[in-house]
């Protein structure tokens, strides 16, 4: 189930609409380059609620107001639904950059663990040798 929570999935119509949810606001936070802490300053809320988001818990509507006078040109029917048409451009070029970033550095993160976590390979011929 990725990051979402257990304890957050009554709230949604399906898993994949919350992962969907989930992965637009870490896209979000990409575009900035923050952490998690440094989004929720920017925004001006507490890490806690913003950690939360990121682990499946619906955005309020108080919260979209505020993303919306914090960041001009930010769209909730995009947090919420994945339609760009109401973001600003800057916004609708950042997103898909930001993805990419974000499928770059989970690749390189799976290919570090999968190797250290190979067993050694055989030395050439050592199959053979009896």
């Amino acid at each position: 189930m990725g990051r979402l929570q257990q304890e957050y999935l009554h709230l949604w119509n399906s898993v994949a609409d919350a992962e969907a949810y989930i992965r637009r606001l870490c896209i979000f936070r990409e575009i900035f380059g923050d952490n998690q802490t440094e989004i929720s300053q920017r925004i001006g809320i507490e890490y806690k609620r913003w950690s939360n988001l990121e682990r499946g818990y619906p955005m309020s509507r108080d919260l979209a107001w505020l993303l919306h006078k914090r960041l001009p040109g930010v769209s909730t029917d995009w947090f919420w639904f994945g339609k760009m048409d109401g973001l600003s451009a800057y916004y609708r070029e950042q997103i898909p950059l930001a993805e990419k970033r974000m499928v770059l550095r989970e690749r390189a993160e799976l290919t570090k663990n999968g190797r250290s976590k190979k067993s050694p390979r055989p030395r050439h011929g050592a199959a053979n040798a009896s």
